[in-house]
């Protein structure tokens, strides 16, 4: 995955947390912050920490969509942690997770 699509897949997922853009840095690019926490956009961690990626696949779980992650739209089990590596495994579940949370910001709720 090139730099640039991890940097928009955090941001895509940071929103859906609940991160908000926070212009009052200029001279920093694009921070987010999340009430006492700031990030700019090429430090979110989403691509790259399970902890956090389990915090989202939690709020997913309590919207009742989350099997939107793990099944295909005719009901197929997804392979999405299929990979050897635990790195491969990560990378499978953050973007199963991006495509859930576009999926969900498309449907409008």
């Amino acid at each position: 995955m090139k730099r640039e699509d991890i940097i928009i897949g955090n941001i895509v997922i940071a929103s859906y947390m609940g991160w908000k853009l926070d212009d009052s840095f200029p001279d920093k690019g694009r921070v987010y912050r999340l009430g006492n926490s700031i990030e700019l956009d090429s430090t979110l961690k989403y691509d790259s920490s399970l902890e956090l990626l389990f915090e989202v696949i939690e709020k997913m779980s309590l919207k009742g969509d989350m099997h939107r992650v793990w099944f295909n739209e005719n009901g197929s089990l997804k392979e999405v942690a299929n990979g050897s590596r635990d790195e491969d495994k990560l990378r499978a579940i953050y973007k199963a997770v991006i495509d859930f949370i576009r999926w969900y910001n498309e449907k409008g709720d």
